[in-house]
This record gives structure tokens, C-alpha cells and sequence, in this order.
């Protein structure tokens, strides 16, 4: 009796000891799921492991490195390049002899815009392309072999095209030349602009510029940006500055004399001459003080006698430009 007691008593301490370990395991095992950072994970291979326990402090996101970083290499934003200009020096003396220095700040892309809107490639014969690109023309028929009627043309620079398209960017250039020559507004300009334009060198021009036909003519911005030009090129650049400088209403024309073997051009400035001054004059338009420049030394309303002959003769052509 006393064995099978001893026996009913390790049983029960065996189970006991049992009931224990299972209710260790199973706090140890709650314990472990609250999150406290310690407990019993097993991987026996087949099954992935269960997550790492997050404290709830760290549930935050985290920051998006990659994203961060390619914000940080993304390169910023260039800043818009500024024109890139084309610097013109001129040296010239005034009425006064005072030598003055005019330099003239003019866009590249511009001038190179000026450059498409007159000329056209050599090879190009279609008469109305050349009508778009700064010229005139006039249409000659004649009789051809077995009585074919053909058709030719001829053409010249439509100056007055020329003069309207330049005056709205022709301000800013009129500014700086009359900045350079001490002018103010209210002052007459004429004087000093004509000497500015007489002193550019004066140089027979080609038929061909840059690879396109331009009939021996610069537009105004090419005068500036060669520092060279002939008559009528010289005639339409003074034109442009009389007309946009500050408060200007002058009117001005082109007269081109072609006659007794001379070609030629001047500018006739809309105003009433002072005596010994020579002018043109009509019943409609009134009197245009003519003005010679070519070269320098010339005051307005005078010009060379053999000038003044061929004008008397009539055979000159009369261009109004505004």
C-alpha cells in the first residue's frame, strides 16, 4: 500500500508539473505576441518566419529614401540664356566736330530674321518668290521666234517694304545713336544723323550675300553690322532714323536719279528749305529738302552740280516712305 501510494503521488506531480510547463509556454507564448521584443520563433524550413515584432512607435512610414534622393539629383531648372547680341563700335565727328563713339547692341537671332525676310537664292526663278522677299517687279512681253509672245521679267527693291518692316525694332537703335550724340528730345536731329551716316564707308555692294541674291542692296541692319553700304542703302538707314527718333513725324522719300549715265540715290526730308538750299517741290506733297549721303562734307540741301542737273532733267523716280 505504501508503494502504490508513493506511485498516486509522483503522478500527481507529474501532472502538475505538467499543467505548469503548459501554462508557462502559454503566457511566455502571449507574452511574446504583445509585442514585448523577446520569445520563442520557430522555423522548422517550410514555413516563412513570422514577422520581426514593431514596436508601435515605429509603425510610422519611413521616408522614401529613393525617392529623396532622385529629388536631390533631379538638376534644376536652367535659367532662360540671354540674346546673344552683335556689338558694333562707330567713330564719328558731328557738325560741331566733336567726335562722339556710338556703339550698337543688335540681336543675333534678329538679324537673322532680317536676312530671311530679303532675298532669295540665285537659282530660284519664280518671280513671285522674289516679290515676297523685299522686291518689285514689272512684266515685259515680246515677240519670240515663230510669233511666240514671252514673257520676261525685271525687278528692284522694294524700298518702301523694306522701310516699314525695320521701323518698329529701328526705336531702340535710334535711341542708342541718339544717346551717343548728346540729343534730347525736342532737338533736331537731322544734322547729326546725316553726318553719322555719311561717315559709314562707302563700297559698291554685291549682287549675292551669304548665298542669296540681294540686287547690291543692304537692308538696314546689314549696314550696321558690315560697316559699309552705298547710296540707297545709306538713304533708307538715315530714313530710319528720322523717322523713330523720340517724337518724330518727319516724312521722308527716296529719290533714285537714273539718267545721263548716272545712278544714284538721296533722301528728300519733307520740310521748307532755308535760302540758298536746294529742294523738290510739288503742288500736293510741298517741299523736300534733298540731301546727298554718300560721303561726308555734305549739309542738307546741297549736292554735287552734276546731281542737280540730272534732277532738273527729270529723270528721277520719287519713292514716298511714310
Amino acid at each position: 500500500m505504501k508503494n502504490r501510494f508513493f506511485y498516486l503521488n509522483d503522478l500527481k506531480s507529474i501532472a502538475w508539473l505538467f499543467i505548469i510547463c503548459i501554462c508557462w509556454i502559454s503566457l511566455v507564448f502571449l507574452v511574446s505576441r504583445r509585442g514585448t521584443g523577446w520569445g520563442f520563433i520557430e522555423y522548422n524550413g517550410y514555413q516563412s518566419p513570422p514577422p520581426f515584432p514593431v514596436e508601435k512607435e515605429s509603425k510610422k512610414p519611413f521616408p522614401d529614401k529613393k525617392k529623396k534622393v532622385t529629388e536631390q539629383s533631379m538638376p534644376l531648372p536652367k535659367p532662360p540664356e540671354p540674346p546673344k547680341k552683335l556689338e558694333r563700335k562707330f567713330y564719328w565727328e558731328d557738325p560741331k566736330k566733336v567726335f562722339h563713339e556710338t556703339v550698337f547692341q543688335i540681336e543675333e537671332k534678329l538679324f537673322n530674321d532680317e536676312l530671311k525676310e530679303f532675298g532669295f537664292p540665285p537659282q530660284i526663278t519664280n518671280p513671285y518668290i522674289a516679290r515676297m522677299k523685299g522686291f518689285k517687279l514689272y512684266s515685259h512681253t515680246e515677240m519670240g521666234p515663230g510669233h511666240q509672245i514671252l514673257e520676261s521679267f525685271t525687278g528692284e527693291v522694294d524700298y518702301r517694304q523694306v522701310f516699314k518692316r525695320n521701323v518698329p525694332y529701328f526705336k531702340t537703335l535710334t535711341a542708342e545713336l541718339s544717346a551717343s550724340a548728346q540729343l534730347l528730345p525736342g532737338m533736331d536731329p537731322l544734322y547729326s544723323f546725316l553726318c553719322f551716316v555719311q561717315q559709314i564707308r562707302y563700297s559698291i555692294l554685291p549682287k549675292v550675300y551669304r548665298g542669296k541674291f540681294i540686287g547690291g542692296f543692304f537692308v538696314p541692319l546689314v549696314v550696321l553690322v558690315e560697316q559699309y553700304a552705298d547710296c540707297d542703302s545709306k538713304v533708307v538707314l538715315l530714313a530710319e532714323f528720322l523717322a523713330t527718333f523720340a517724337g518724330s513725324t518727319e516724312k521722308v522719300a527716296l529719290v533714285k536719279i537714273n539718267g545721263r549715265g548716272m545712278q544714284h540715290a538721296i533722301l528728300a526730308v519733307k520740310r521748307n528749305p532755308l535760302p540758298g538750299m536746294n529742294s523738290m517741290f510739288d503742288m500736293k506733297k510741298g517741299y523736300y529738302i534733298i540731301m546727298e549721303t554718300s560721303s561726308p562734307g555734305w549739309s542738307p540741301g546741297f549736292i554735287s552740280p552734276r546731281v542737280l542737273d540730272v534732277l532738273k532733267a527729270g529723270f528721277y523716280e520719287f519713292l514716298e516712305f511714310n
